[in-house]
């Protein structure tokens, strides 16, 4: 029984638009309606030096479901 659901590439999508804006992760998780270390989490695997990418996500996403 899932308990969760994953980030859809449209909330990825708004997490790097509102991440771009500077706005907080608290206002950004209230905006998707997420609990805020969701979207702390999702910054912090899917970040590297060059910043935040919802298609690194996504693939990633992708990869793991397969195994």
């Amino acid at each position: 029984m899932n308990l969760y659901s994953h980030l859809t590439i449209e909330e990825r999508e708004n997490i790097l638009k509102y991440h771009t804006l500077k706005m907080t992760i608290t206002q950004i998780a209230n905006i998707l309606g997420r609990n805020k270390s969701t979207i702390s989490r999702e910054l912090r695997r899917n970040s590297d030096l060059s910043g935040y990418s919802p298609s690194k996500a996504t693939s990633a996403q992708k990869l793991s479901s397969c195994s």
